[in-house]
């Protein structure tokens, strides 16, 4: 029996790399520090690499699980919590 509290909900995993990959491919991941926002992007192939790497995931990973994932700190305030989302390169 629970004493009434509920779990949160598990995490959206966000569209698979796979679909950025094959649909966009001009696209990266953007990781941002949720400390202080420093930022940093990654080409999803380069990604896929490293969590395969890893043994974390692959190109079916959700591209909002990967911030999580991550467990490097912040080369600018040392903070562990990533944050990420699909970059998009600027317009010309």
């Amino acid at each position: 029996m629970t004493d009434g509290a509920m779990k949160p909900p598990a995490p959206e995993p966000g569209i698979p790399i796979a679909y950025y990959l094959a649909n966009h491919p001009e696209t990266a991941v953007e990781l941002a520090c949720a400390h202080c926002n420093n930022r940093k992007v990654v080409p999803f192939a380069e990604m896929v690499e490293q969590l395969k790497a890893r043994g974390l995931g692959d190109e079916n990973s959700g591209i909002l699980e990967i911030g999580p994932m991550m467990k490097a700190p912040c080369m600018r305030c040392e903070g562990v919590r990533w944050v990420s989302r699909p970059w998009w390169p600027p317009r010309r």
